[in-house]
């Protein structure tokens, strides 16, 4: 999901069911290809492919879920969103991560994680996924939250690396030969774990002083 507003979503009770584990989400985000073409196996369509469906339209309430950016799944009844990360979108001051109701679409809990005009950090779309201890991993910056999801406290906060051997503005391009704390122009998104709870990100920088 890019933008939550307005929400799409299928008749649960009608349209389609899933199991009550983290896999039971019909769509993953950015799964198997840029194009979103996989759904999770366990995922099942109760509708009918030749006629008419029954389809709700939720819409969130103006500024509930600024740039929100992706969802995951505890199951059915708990969906978790993440976003906050395009600056220009009003309201839109660092990531966050909600509780949402998959009815109404309104908060159950809201977390602002980090609030980027605040600390003049690069605010850019993390990532999002529940690991199997039924914990929230949320990585945004140069950070990744621990969140529990009854009520969304940060349990637990990692700082990621950010020092870096700067480019020289030469041509060819060179490095420094020295690491340079580089916060406020890291980011890191893309979290993938393993199955020993692992956790993989990918860094990622924008040119010192950007804005």
């Amino acid at each position: 999901m890019w933008w939550p507003l307005p929400v799409w979503r299928c008749s649960i009770r009608t349209i389609m069911s899933a199991r009550p584990d983290p896999e039971g989400a019909l769509q993953a985000f950015e799964h198997y290809n840029s194009g979103r073409s996989h759904v999770f196996p366990e995922a099942e369509f109760h509708g009918s492919l030749n006629g008419p469906d029954t389809v709700t339209a939720v819409h969130s309430a103006e500024g509930a879920y600024p740039s929100g950016y992706n969802m995951s799944y505890l199951n059915e009844a708990e969906a978790f969103i993440q976003g906050g990360s395009y600056g220009d979108v009003q309201g839109s001051i660092g990531p966050f991560v909600a509780k949402v109701d998959p009815q109404t679409i309104a908060p159950v809990w809201f977390t602002q994680l980090v609030n980027t005009e605040q600390t003049q950090e690069w605010d850019y779309p993390g990532a999002m996924a529940i690991l199997n201890d039924g914990y929230i991993y949320v990585v945004s910056g140069y950070r990744i939250f621990k969140v529990d999801p009854a009520d969304g406290h940060v349990v637990h906060t990692l700082v990621l690396p950010t020092m870096v051997y700067m480019p020289n503005n030469t041509q060819p391009q060179t490095y420094a030969t020295t690491l340079t704390d580089n916060s406020v122009n890291t980011s890191n998104n893309g979290l993938n774990a393993l199955p020993d709870g692992t956790i993989v990100v990918k860094s990622l920088y924008r040119v010192a002083g950007a804005r």
